[in-house]
């Protein structure tokens, strides 16, 4: 297979992964609260910027942590401004949608197999402050159920996947069905199976 082939493939493996749609019960939703956006303060940027270590891969826009916390421009300043500026204007920059796919192969089952390879996705590092900043304030007003495994601190994935093998083994030895769903966070769907 030449390169690209090869890309081509991946090209349509991530394509498809990223716009597959599964069906899925509709998620309940509460009515919004409205109300004041307080701005995104440089302390809030800073802080958040401090966490991005240096030499991390950079996302689609090409712009390295380096960069974010270089002592030659206001970083903080400017990047507290444009985030504001986003909030203000309820329009989201075109690159943050986007999304470099890195497949990471688990070790397991061939390597010419492209669903052996769950990607990770990288983010550019200016989305990822923004996420950062107004995802601790929804946590300041919104209790996380202690079974949101991976939202909450102290409650891992790992567990949650342990508990869920144990299930099944149990539903197996009885011979009775077992529905399991499950929501990626990168908007990859609603993932069905029965076990």
């Amino acid at each position: 297979m030449s390169r690209k082939e090869a890309l081509k493939r991946w090209r349509d493996y991530f394509g498809g992964i990223s716009t597959e749609e599964f069906p899925h019960p509709a998620v309940p939703s509460a009515d919004p609260l409205h109300g004041r956006v307080h701005k995104v303060t440089v302390e809030e940027t800073e802080a958040d910027l401090r966490k991005i270590r240096p030499g991390k891969a950079t996302g689609p826009n090409d712009l390295s942590a380096d960069l974010w916390n270089s002592k030659f421009w206001c970083s903080t300043e400017w990047l507290a401004k444009f985030l504001n500026q986003v909030v203000a204007e309820n329009k989201v920059p075109d690159s943050w949608q986007e999304s470099t796919p890195i497949p990471i192969w688990k070790k397991k089952d061939s390597l010419a197999d492209c669903s052996t390879y769950p990607p990770i996705r990288l983010l550019s590092h200016s989305t990822k402050i923004f996420m950062r900043i107004h995802d601790r304030r929804i946590r300041e007003i919104v209790k996380l159920s202690d079974n949101q495994c991976g939202s909450v601190a102290g409650c891992g994935t790992i567990d949650a996947i342990h508990a869920a093998r144990l299930l099944a083994k149990k539903h197996r030895e009885k011979q009775k069905p077992v529905h399991i769903h499950s929501l990626s966070r990168v908007g990859e769907g609603l993932r069905s199976r029965t076990a």
